[in-house]
């Protein structure tokens, strides 16, 4: 009955999966589709169960109740190591005593290859890394950037399918973090494999993925595009977690298929793109802050909302700007160097705005 349910496309299938240690339950009805060749980041808090999933589809953790199916074969009773998949962990799990080159052969000499075609096949690995003149080395002997790259070789040697990934750079600092973001992905497209990422760090899952799944509380909340995923996030849990993001308390007054209008505190009355739940709903108004203006203060009637300029920093090519509005509450802003229409400063009454093509309606977040 289960395999029915996959489609042609699914390589890793999720079918309403469950885990409870106890009475504590940490994945919560899990219903999750994978399509080979995707990379795909489990995004979420600490405790959000997206660790647990992955850590079930590797065979380290057992379903309490459901099914996980890979490649359309259910693969509870298959044991870890004859999954085929390869695993990459935040602290890099490679034997100390083994030089490179022996930790990136042990999978192949675990599944029975010659010992000539390990010593090949862990060459090209480590090539393909990058780092092929240090076979000799111990990895006591690298740098964390370079044991994360061995890490990566190891979990590919074997030419897996798939492989898992568990916050492989949490550890590393911004600058390595983010060359090996790039690494990562440029591996990905040209071996093809499906992977599967679990971190936390929105900006990774953004600039890293073709989809990203935000987990919270055990529970999948949303599955989409990064850019889908920002523009126009489920519900304010989701929209909080991706990106930065001003969140204006507001009812429906009108619901309306392609456009719906809300109301603001203050009066405001705002006709905005995309399906509101019912009239009368309190729902949450998203407004990125790239999308808010700054204006001068009108001398008679405002246009938007007032606020009075809270903070500001220099971050290069734009001003992060906290205001705070007396209706609204505070505001955060991005502005351009060089193309602001005022230039703020502290403690300045000023025109809050943006189009209401750059607003959505998001329901509030249930527990």
């Amino acid at each position: 009955m289960i395999d029915k349910l996959k489609s042609e496309t699914d390589f890793v299938s999720f079918r309403s999966v469950n885990k409870a240690y106890g009475a504590v339950q940490v994945v919560r009805d899990l219903n999750l589709d994978v399509s080979r060749g995707e990379f795909l980041t489990m995004l979420g808090p600490s405790g959000s169960g997206k660790t647990t999933s992955l850590m079930m589809l590797a065979g380290f953790e057992q379903p309490t109740s459901g099914a996980i199916l890979l490649d359309g074969k259910i693969i509870s009773a298959v044991p870890p190591h004859k999954r085929g998949i390869g695993v990459v962990f935040q602290n890099y799990a490679l034997f100390p005593h083994m030089s490179v080159l022996d930790n990136i052969k042990y999978p192949l000499r675990a599944r029975g290859a010659r010992s000539a075609d390990c010593t090949d096949e862990a060459l090209q690995a480590l090539t393909m890394v990058r780092l092929e003149a240090l076979a000799g080395r111990k990895p006591s002997q690298l740098s964390g950037g370079q044991q994360q790259r061995v890490a990566v070789a190891r979990a590919l040697v074997f030419k897996p399918n798939l492989v898992l990934m568990d916050e492989p750079l949490g550890a590393l600092d911004k600058h390595l973090r983010e060359q090996l973001q790039d690494e990562i992905k440029d591996i990905h497209r040209r071996t093809g494999v499906t992977i599967i990422y679990v971190t936390h760090d929105q900006s990774e899952a953004l600039t890293m993925s073709d989809r990203i799944g935000v987990f919270n509380g055990g529970r999948l909340i949303q599955i989409a595009a990064p850019g889908e995923l920002y523009r126009r996030p489920i519900d304010t849990f989701v929209a909080s977690f991706l990106g930065e993001s001003n969140l204006f308390q507001a009812s429906v007054v009108e619901a309306g298929p392609d456009a719906s209008t809300v109301k603001l505190p203050g009066a405001s009355v705002r006709k905005v793109p995309g399906k509101a739940p019912a009239s009368g709903s309190n729902v949450a108004l998203l407004v990125r802050p790239e999308h808010i203006r700054l204006l001068a203060k009108p001398t008679s009637k405002p246009e938007g909302h007032l606020a009075v300029i809270q903070s500001i920093a220099y971050h290069g090519d734009h001003l992060r700007v906290k205001a705070r509005s007396q209706d609204l509450g505070e505001i955060a802003a991005k502005l351009p160097v060089g193309s602001m229409e005022i230039t703020p400063a502290l403690g300045e009454e000023v025109g809050i705005d943006w189009r209401d093509e750059d607003s959505v309606v998001v329901r509030q977040a249930t527990g």
